[in-house]
């Protein structure tokens, strides 16, 4: 079924007519960019982006079977050999011997944030990406509280019922589970100030807070500041047990040398990792053709093939290599050539819109140098564009408002195997196609939420 657009053309006109009963959002959100220090000539998109409920059942249970998917990688192609799944992502080698040392063996994940299109009424998944962003979640709750105190709002209820949904509730409820009681949860952080008024800032500040208000111990600790304790992680007169966010196991591709004490005290003394390095390793690009490809995935069962059949676009190794593609066999190095207009290619460990690269956007010259480099490197993988039709956003532009067509990514939160609501990042007026909230602190998309509606009884 084709997405119904009439409720964000009436939630755009509303807009227009009632623009400053809206100002105050726009107010918010500019104080979220300075806050943040994301520097673009536009606010954040002013307007959620809208699903219907049959929507969002049909992104959730294809978000759960798509995640099922990936985590019965590791058991299922590579008999839970860490060492062998490493050295074929093409991770750096000493990734491996690091985890299998200090960490029991855990290819579950409690979170996981996939990125995907939404074509009609399926997504399209492009990315696993799990574990989650921090600045994501409280984007995402912030967005939501925000969303329902608007007047406008109270218009559009008339005919529609509205359904917010929420990760910080289900964050909360997960870290009050009996294995956490009586344990210091630690949120670790990089210590930076903010080059225009030298104030202290952290990303985990705000996660923390919100924790506490809703009675769970955690606190945010520096990593420079970090010692290795008895129990966990020392930190001044706190000695942490569990670590919340994946800075940590990021630890392990950028900074494993300098902090390599204390990964040793998080494996060895059992400190629990929420974001633990076993999620880095599933978050690889590289797993994605084994999903997609029939002669990959065979391993799944019968309904995931169908799930990832559904939810995934075509994806493959780029390598010189025989596959299928559109119902024939073909060689992968012919069609990097020939359908140049209509894929992407990726690095397996890029993130943050690293490493990505899109034909249509690219001369030919160009297109062929990025293939050469990933055919040597060999960790790379080769995605179909997926045609998601665009959006009307308004985004505040110089002080006036301004509607502009955009691409839309959705991000399904997924917290304790339930999903907690939707980030979307957009396309910004005049970007290309690929697009990432934040990149070198320069923003070069937007950021929303989705929010869930039914006609009125």
């Amino acid at each position: 079924m084709a997405r119904d657009f009439s409720i964000e053309e009436k939630f755009n006109k509303l807009i227009k007519e009632r623009f400053e009963d809206w100002k105050p959002f726009l107010i918010a959100t500019d104080e979220y960019c300075v806050k943040w220090g994301i520097k673009y000539g536009y606010h954040l998109p002013q307007r959620p982006f809208f699903v219907s409920s049959k929507q969002a059942a049909n992104i959730e249970k294809s978000t759960m079977g798509f995640l099922e998917a990936v985590a019965l990688i590791p058991q299922k192609k590579f008999n839970n050999d860490l060492k062998k799944m490493i050295e074929f992502i093409g991770a750096p080698q000493f990734l491996a011997p690091q985890i299998v040392n200090n960490f029991k063996p855990d290819f579950s994940f409690n979170m996981a944030r996939p990125d995907g299109f939404l074509v009609d009424d399926q997504i399209l998944f492009i990315e696993q990406n799990t574990g989650t962003g921090v600045g994501g979640l409280d984007a995402l709750h912030d967005f939501v509280t925000q969303f329902l105190k608007n007047p406008i709002v109270g218009e559009l209820k008339q005919d529609y019922r509205f359904t917010t949904m929420n990760p910080i509730p289900l964050l909360a409820n997960f870290f009050k589970k009996d294995i956490f009681k009586d344990k210091l949860i630690g949120y670790p952080d990089y210590d930076f100030s903010e080059p225009k008024t030298g104030k202290h800032s952290s990303d985990g500040e705000y996660i923390a807070t919100l924790m506490q208000r809703n009675n769970v111990p955690m606190h945010i600790f520096f990593i420079d500041e970090a010692e290795v304790g008895s129990r966990g992680v020392k930190v001044k007169d706190k000695e942490f047990e569990v670590i919340f966010k994946n800075y940590m196991s990021n630890w392990f591709f950028t900074l494993a040398e300098p902090h390599a004490k204390l990964l040793e005290a998080c494996g060895k003394n059992n400190v629990m990792m929420v974001d633990s390095p076993y999620d880095k390793v599933l978050g690889d690009k590289m797993l994605l053709p084994l999903l997609s490809d029939t002669d990959e995935n065979g391993f799944l069962p019968e309904h995931l093939k169908t799930i990832c059949a559904a939810s995934l676009p075509w994806t493959r190794f780029v390598k010189d290599y025989q596959t299928n593609y559109l119902n024939q066999k073909v060689s992968l190095c012919d069609v990097l050539q020939k359908r140049k207009n209509h894929l992407f290619i990726k690095k397996g460990t890029g993130f943050q819109a690293q490493d990505v690269y899109c034909g249509a956007d690219m001369s030919n010259e160009e297109w062929t140098q990025k293939v050469k480099i990933a055919l040597e490197e060999k960790n790379w993988i080769v995605q179909e564009k997926v045609e998601s039709k665009k959006t009307s956003m308004p985004f505040y532009v110089n002080e006036k408002l301004e509607f502009v067509d955009v691409s839309c990514v959705v991000s399904p939160f997924v917290v304790d195997k339930q999903m907690g609501g939707m980030m979307i990042s957009t396309s910004l007026p005049n970007s290309g196609n690929v697009f990432n909230l934040r990149t070198d602190e320069t923003a070069i998309a937007g950021s929303t939420a989705a929010v869930i509606y039914d006609p009125a009884d």
